[in-house]
């Protein structure tokens, strides 16, 4: 519900009139392994159902949006690692599948200012030089069909 409500309220008349539909966007921290039928309870549990049909409402609201999957958070300092992104949860496969807090609020602060929409991808981490260009990290991304100017 709270998803639904924070959409129906960015796209009030008044705010679309004002700004356009394009212009507004939503950011929603998800969580990786929604794609497993029956998660562990350490693993997320029934959870990752309802974060899942969150995700699946913004997708069809018609409101831009990003949806950030991280895998598991760390309280560590951000910008100490190499970001890595993918889909479907095979970033679970990273060993271990973890990722800076810091990390995360970056990348979903640097998805409000990117030109595309309706991107939904995993986040993870690995030991590496920082990555330095949040907004090349998002165009990696987009599906084939969402390049800019198509």
């Amino acid at each position: 519900v709270g998803v639904q409500n924070t959409a129906a309220a960015l796209a009030q008349p008044a705010n679309v009139a004002a700004k356009g539909l394009r212009a507004l966007k939503v950011v929603l921290c998800s969580s990786m392994g929604t794609t497993q039928l029956s998660p562990s309870p350490a693993a997320g549990g029934s959870v990752l159902f309802y974060k899942l049909n969150a995700e699946a409402f913004l997708g069809a609201s018609g409101v831009p949006f990003a949806i950030v999957k991280p895998c598991g958070l760390l309280s560590t300092p951000a910008n100490e690692s190499t970001l890595l992104v993918g889909k479907d949860d095979r970033l679970l496969a990273t060993s271990p599948p973890i990722v800076s807090r810091g990390d995360v609020a970056a990348v979903m602060h640097a998805a409000l200012s990117y030109e595309g929409s309706a991107l939904r991808f995993d986040l993870c981490s690995e030991k590496g030089a920082p990555t330095a260009d949040l907004q090349a990290l998002l165009k990696q991304t987009e599906y084939p069909w969402q390049s800019h100017g198509a």
